[in-house]
């Protein structure tokens, strides 16, 4: 039940990491009776590893111009690569140089 909860407030909060290893890290911090400070700073290093993986695996996509764009365009590209980021499932940044 409690593991449960704090599933769903980690999935809400966008807390990916804490999310996916909750239950391993749970039987672990049982297993060990660790202490629930412990089982804490745990489940905070899963968060703070899954975030700089999904930080590695960001989309950086750079578009050069051969002339000036026209209005509105750029709000068009960064739709664009919104799309392609979500299609590869990574979040994509875009630059225009």
């Amino acid at each position: 039940m409690m593991l449960d909860q704090v599933k769903n407030l980690s999935h809400q909060m966008r807390l990916f990491g804490i999310h996916q290893a909750c239950d391993r890290r749970a039987a672990e911090a049982l297993a060990q009776q660790l202490h629930p400070l412990e089982f804490l700073r745990l489940v905070l290093e899963e968060e703070l590893l899954a975030r700089k993986d999904r930080t590695a695996k960001a989309l950086k996509i750079t578009v050069t111009p051969f002339s000036t764009l026209p209005r509105g365009a750029k709000a068009g590209l960064e739709t664009e690569a919104e799309d392609v980021g979500r299609f590869l499932g990574t979040p994509a940044t875009l630059t225009v140089a």
